[in-house]
């Protein structure tokens, strides 16, 4: 065998190597890409599990001087849907939440805090019923 002939089978040899290696090369590329989407996908639960984290808390703080344990305004009622709650940015939306405390304080008034009293224990400004008999009505 001559030299030119030589290089052609290492050439040869080379080329079915590289037939050999490069499926390999695919699948490795393939597999490190999986890898890189169950890393993200993982990446993307836990900042969806902290934002509804947040938003949990951020109700807890509104209602919290409203109900006596603020658990109960995701327990109440079913399954809790936290999307029912934001507005269409995404933020949690104050009049929903008042609207489904509305629904809880009807379906279990006991689940609510009683309305503010001063420190007298009389009602604050603005709470007592004005239907209600003074005590002019009673002495007259």
């Amino acid at each position: 065998m001559n030299e030119q002939e030589q290089a052609e089978v290492e050439e040869q040899a080379e080329v079915e190597e590289q037939a050999e290696v490069e499926p390999g090369a695919h699948d490795n590329e393939a597999a490190k890409y999986r890898r890189k989407l169950r890393h993200a996908e993982a990446e993307r639960d836990a900042l969806a599990g902290q934002l509804d984290a947040m938003r949990r808390e951020q109700i807890e703080a509104v209602i919290a001087d409203r109900l006596h344990r603020p658990a109960d305004f995701f327990e109440v009622g079913g399954a809790f849907d936290m999307t029912a709650m934001l507005d269409e940015s995404g933020c949690v939306d104050s009049k929903k939440v008042d609207e489904r405390l509305k629904v809880i304080g009807t379906e279990r008034p006991h689940l609510l805090k009683p309305a503010e009293t001063g420190s007298t224990g009389i009602p604050a400004r603005g709470t007592a019923d004005p239907s209600a008999a003074s005590w002019k009505d009673a002495i007259s």
